[in-house]
């Protein structure tokens, strides 16, 4: 099977029939929709394109924004002037599409990262409690719930009355949209994190074992698999004539797949993970990559036509409406690019990362940041704050003079940075080894959870620099400075406490972690977290200290910290026993145990 990757590149990256009818289905692919965004990537096939759309192209700002707890890893779903979207706070919100009001929240046992899909007055969401809701739309009320053996990052797919959705119990579920009736199950051989498309009665859907996979849309039997060479944790999308499935993978391959031969016409290697699905219209293939760039190839045989330069990781899906297509990076911006040739229209800061796909209704864009802002933006609109525009650039992908004479003045700044913040965390003991556990933990190994929360400090009792009696601030400015550079962040809950780990996984020589920690609790509590070592028998060495309450102990590592009622901590320690294309390990739920 000639792909067009060479073996090199691919190493080298890393109920009733009545009630069924009733239930309806998402649209398929071009489907007229009158101004809504029902779903994930906008239709049953993952197109990510709604072609009759219109969004703002020019001078785009704020119209209103929403605060929905710690993050917002859920791309919103709209119907009937209404915007569902998740949150990392556990819940899903309906909120009202002209000025953002709340008009209900529904409350699951996770935080919800799954992207709702709105079918005929009913919300289809998946949640990391490892359940299936459906949530009536107007009343916020739950109808029925399915819990599965593992967390639902995936979103939901709803066709001919039926739902299909992954889990990371290495499953696929086919569930009746009526009352949640389980019809077949398929299981993988690893996670299933991405969203199924569906497509003239098949179901394809990508696995974290490497695989690729045509079911059967009625029972659940396997058609055909595409083997990949890394996992699948981005949604496969299917060519508006069904003829091909598109899907990238996290050695950075996208692969145009025939639907009918089961072979790939063609791949290209992109030079970071593929995270998230493409968009695809009836010409163009669009892709974002780890390595931060947007890609748009030629569907007929994987050239490419333009690329755009976003300056951090592309982990959020594009969307494509009319002549734009709209995507969000970790560089705290969402864009709107020309798909002809890739320039810039224009670009609005956010506060924190944008991990999601944008939904385009009626000349407005919908999004969420992992700082927990939801946004609407629209032309010429401003938030009340000091919110600017930022000038579009040429047509030359995005770059501009302004980027040209920035850059070269951000890397002395970085390469001083570097060599400064290296120095004095050298003297504090930033790379020394964390201290092997006693059996008993000893009390300076838990923090204080009074002071700024960095975890500042030495688990072994010794410290580290000080000016005027206060350990010097060096621990905040790593902690930053890793979540800045971060290649990925993944926010997790457990009993009540949300933990936010951000990798940077190439600054320095081994790969960096740092933990934002929360406690939802209205008393002090003891928090716990640990972490596996890669294998048995690592040293000490293997693992920088970088502050007050590491520990090594039997195989893992360990974190303890006391926090107060809503209290917050922040630290960092340094993986050696990972390698940086680990990201997911690293990204990994740790263990955590609370005790009050």
């Amino acid at each position: 099977m000639d792909t067009g990757v060479t073996r090199r590149a691919l190493l080298g990256s890393v109920g009733t029939a009545a009630v069924a009818a009733a239930r309806g289905s998402v649209p398929t692919a071009r489907a007229q929709t009158g101004g809504e965004w029902p779903t994930f990537a906008f239709d049953a096939a993952n197109s990510g394109h709604a072609p009759d759309a219109q969004g703002p192209t020019e001078d785009v700002g704020g119209n209103w924004r929403v605060d929905l707890g710690p993050g917002v890893a859920s791309s919103p779903a709209l119907v009937d002037g209404t915007v569902y979207v998740g949150s990392d706070d556990t819940h899903l919100y309906a909120l009202d599409a002209t000025d953002g009001s709340e008009q209900w929240r529904f409350e699951t046992g996770d935080r919800v990262t799954s992207s709702p899909t709105v079918v005929d007055g009913t919300v289809y969401v998946g949640s990391n409690d490892g359940s299936v809701y459906a949530v009536d739309a107007a009343q916020g009320t739950e109808e029925w719930s399915v819990e599965t053996g593992g967390q639902i990052a995936a979103s939901p797919t709803v066709v001919d009355g039926t739902l299909y959705i992954g889990s990371r119990d290495d499953s696929v579920y086919a569930l009746d949209a009526a009352d949640g009736t389980e019809k077949w199950t398929f299981e993988t051989s690893n996670d299933v994190s991405a969203t199924p498309a569906v497509a003239d009665g098949t179901v394809y859907v990508g696995s974290e074992d490497r695989r690729l996979y045509a079911l059967d849309a009625a029972d659940g039997s396997e058609q055909w698999r595409f083997e990949t060479p890394a996992q699948i944790t981005g949604a496969p999308a299917v060519s508006d004539d069904g003829g091909t499935v598109y899907v990238g993978e996290l050695a950075g391959n996208l692969f145009a797949i025939d639907t009918e031969s089961a072979e790939a016409d063609w791949g290209v290697n992109t030079g970071g993970a593929i995270v998230a699905s493409p968009a695809v219209d009836l010409e163009t293939v669009y892709v974002g990559s780890r390595s931060g760039t947007l890609y748009a190839f030629s569907v007929a045989g994987g050239d490419e036509r333009w690329s755009f330069e976003t300056g951090m990781q592309i982990v959020g899906s594009p969307s494509v409406a009319g002549s734009v297509v709209y995507v969000g990076s970790q560089s705290r911006a969402v864009f709107g690019l020309l798909t002809t040739d890739g320039s810039r229209l224009w670009q609005f800061d956010t506060e924190g990362f944008v991990m999601t796909s944008p939904a385009i209704v009626d000349g407005t864009v919908f999004v969420g940041a992992g700082d927990g802002a939801f946004y609407a933006l629209q032309e010429g609109a401003r938030l009340p704050t000091t919110e600017t525009p930022t000038p579009a650039g040429g047509s030359d992908g995005g770059s501009s003079l302004l980027s040209l004479l920035v850059l070269p003045a951000a890397i002395v700044t970085f390469v001083a940075f570097l060599v400064g913040t290296g120095y004095v965390a050298k003297r504090a003991g930033l790379f020394e080894p964390i201290e092997q556990a006693a059996p008993d933990p000893p009390d300076s190994g838990v923090g204080d959870g009074e002071s700024d929360g960095s975890g500042a400090g030495d688990s072994g009792g010794s410290e580290g620099p000080a000016v005027g009696g206060e350990l010097f601030p060096v621990w905040d400015v790593v902690i930053d400075d890793v979540i800045g550079r971060a290649a990925e962040s993944r926010r997790t809950a457990t009993e009540d406490i949300l933990i936010t780990k951000h990798v940077d996984p190439d600054t320095l020589a081994q790969p960096m972690v740092a933990y934002e920690i929360e406690s939802l609790w209205d008393e002090p509590v003891t928090v716990r977290l640990s972490e596996p070592l890669a294998g048995s028998g690592i040293p000490d060495e293997a693992i920088g200290r970088l502050g007050k309450g590491w520990q090594v102990l039997d195989g893992r590592i360990l974190y303890e910290v006391e926090l107060e009622p809503e209290g917050t901590a922040r630290t960092v320690v340094a993986r050696s026993d990972r390698s940086p294309d680990e990201i997911e390990t690293l990204l990994a739920k740790p263990r955590v145990t609370v005790e009050q």
